[in-house]
C-alpha cells in the first residue's frame, strides 16, 4: 500500500524477480478503483480512466517480473460496472497472448538488496525508505527500465548484460561475493553504492570493509539531518561531488566508473542522469511510471501522458487501450494519444 495510486510507481513488497528463479510469485493486486466505497482514501482512483491507468499499470509490473497476478475486491463491488469487466475482459485477451511468449528482461538496470541485513543491524525506517523503498519509486519514474534481484542471487545472473549495477540495500557482502563481482562485472559498468554498501564482510563491521567494496574512503558523518541512521560522508580525494544536497553537502561522488550515495534520497532526475551516463537507454522523460519486458511496455501518468516513448529498436507497436497501430517506427508522441496510460506490445 506504497505509492500505488494513479500516477505512482505501484511495485512490491519483495524481490519478485528473485522469487520466480525458483518458484512462481502471483501478485494480489487489491488496488482501491473509482468504486471502492470504504472509508479509506488514500490510493483511490476518481474515475474510471484513473482505475485503468492503474489495472494496466499492475499488469505491465507484473509481466515485466514475469509474475502472475489476480484481482482483489477488498472492500465489495470495486469492479461492479460494465466498463471494469470489460477492460479485464481485454487483459485476459492480453494475457492469453503474451503468456504464450518466452519473458525475456530488458533491462539495462540492476538493483540489487539483501535481505539478511534486517538481520544484522538496527531497525531504521529512513535507511530502508531512502536508499530502497523511495529510490526504487524514482527509479521508475526515471525513464530507465531495470531488474530487481536480491544480492544472494548473483550467481544466477547475468552481470555482463547490465550497464548499471545499484547496490541499493547491500550492507552485508561476504568475501565470495565481493570477489564473484570484481569478477563478472564489465569494466565499462557504472556501480551505484548506497550509504556503507559492504561495511559488514563476514561479520565484521568497519568502513573499511566499504573501502575495500567499494573503492570509496568514508567516514562517520555528524549532521543536524535527524535520520534514525548513523551518516557516512566520502573523503576520499580522489572523488568529485556529483549531486549536492540543498545544504551543499554531497549526496553522491563518483570516481571513475563508481558512484557513492550517502544521502537520500536519489530524485528521478539524478538518476537518469546516472542511467545516461553509463549509457542504458531512456525510453521517456521523467515522471511518467514504466514497465516493460520483450512482450509488452506499458507508460502510466495520474491526468495525461507527454512527450515521446522511444523504443531500442524500429518495429510495429500496438497500442493496446486505443487499438491504433504505429508502423516500422521507434519514437511514438505519447501526446497524440490523449489519456493517462499507454501499453504497448510489439507485432
Amino acid at each position: 500500500y506504497y505509492r500505488c495510486g494513479p500516477g505512482d510507481s505501484g511495485g512490491e513488497m519483495c524481490a519478485t524477480q528473485s522469487v520466480n528463479l525458483k518458484k512462481l510469485w502471483v501478485d494480489e493486486s487489491d488496488n482501491r478503483t473509482h468504486l471502492a466505497s470504504d472509508d479509506v482514501k488514500e490510493w483511490v482512483c476518481d474515475d474510471f480512466t484513473q482505475s485503468r491507468c492503474v489495472m494496466w499499470r499492475e499488469f505491465c509490473k507484473n509481466f515485466s517480473h514475469d509474475s502472475g497476478f489476480w484481482w482483489m475486491d477488498l472492500g465489495g463491488g470495486w469492479y461492479d460496472a460494465p466498463e471494469m469487466t470489460a477492460e479485464v475482459s481485454r487483459m485476459v485477451k492480453t494475457n492469453d497472448l503474451l503468456r504464450s511468449l518466452k519473458h525475456e528482461s530488458v533491462a539495462d538496470v540492476l538493483v540489487l538488496v539483501d535481505e539478511e541485513c534486517i538481520g544484522n543491524m538496527s531497525i531504521s525506517a529512513d535507511l530502508r525508505c531512502g536508499f530502497m523503498e523511495d529510490y526504487l519509486s524514482e527509479l521508475h519514474h526515471s525513464g530507465t527500465v531495470s531488474d530487481i534481484y536480491r544480492l544472494r542471487d548473483l550467481k544466477s545472473l547475468d552481470l555482463k548484460k547490465y550497464k548499471m549495477i545499484v547496490f541499493a540495500y547491500t550492507f552485508k557482502v561476504n568475501e565470495d561475493e565481493r570477489r564473484y563481482i570484481k569478477e563478472n562485472v564489465q569494466d565499462s559498468t557504472l556501480l551505484v553504492f548506497h550509504h556503507a554498501a559492504g561495511i559488514n564482510k563476514n561479520g565484521n563491521v568497519s568502513l573499511d570493509n566499504v573501502l575495500d567494496f567499494t573503492g570509496f574512503e568514508m567516514a562517520e558523518a555528524k549532521t543536524e539531518n535527524g535520520y534514525d541512521f548513523a551518516e557516512v560522508k566520502v573523503v576520499d580525494k580522489d572523488a568529485k561531488v556529483l549531486f549536492e544536497n540543498s545544504d551543499g553537502t554531497a549526496k553522491a561522488s563518483i570516481k571513475e566508473n563508481k558512484v557513492a550515495v550517502t544521502s537520500p534520497f536519489m530524485t528521478a532526475e539524478e538518476i537518469r542522469e546516472l542511467a545516461k551516463r553509463a549509457g542504458c537507454h531512456i525510453y521517456t522523460d521523467t515522471g511518467i511510471a514504466l514497465w516493460s519486458d520483450n512482450r509488452i511496455t506499458g507508460a502510466f501518468v495520474k491526468n495525461r501522458l507527454s512527450g515521446n516513448i522511444v523504443f531500442p529498436k524500429k518495429a510495429t507497436y500496438i497500442e493496446q487501450l486505443s487499438g491504433k497501430i504505429f508502423e516500422n517506427i521507434s519514437k511514438i508522441c505519447l501526446d497524440e494519444l490523449n489519456t493517462n496510460a499507454a501499453v504497448f506490445i510489439k507485432k
